[in-house]
């Protein structure tokens, strides 16, 4: 593969993972095609830049910088490995 590939990745959960995970795995990301979500409450997932589970970017922190992300909310998700030198834009925290 060249140098400077870039890839913004956005899979669904369970069964859709399934049709990106070759796409992925080019970029060494590992998709698990699975769910991901907190079992416990049901309820929308909330990311934020104040603890951390919106992390900052070029695509959160806009541009120009007035069009950034300070919040994004998800009802259900996956999880994935990602490689070492990628950058989440989303974080699961402990809560």
């Amino acid at each position: 593969m060249r140098g400077g590939e870039k890839l913004f990745l956005i899979a669904d959960h369970l069964p859709f993972p399934a049709t990106a995970y070759q796409v992925a795995a080019r970029f060494g990301f590992e998709l698990t095609n699975s769910f991901a979500f907190d079992k416990r409450k049901r309820n929308p997932e909330l990311f934020v830049r104040g603890d951390s589970s919106l992390n900052s970017n070029p695509i959160t922190d806009g541009i120009p910088p007035f069009q950034g992300v300070d919040t994004v909310v998800t009802y259900t998700g996956q999880d994935f490995y990602i490689p070492e030198e990628a950058t989440p834009i989303l974080t699961l925290t402990d809560e």
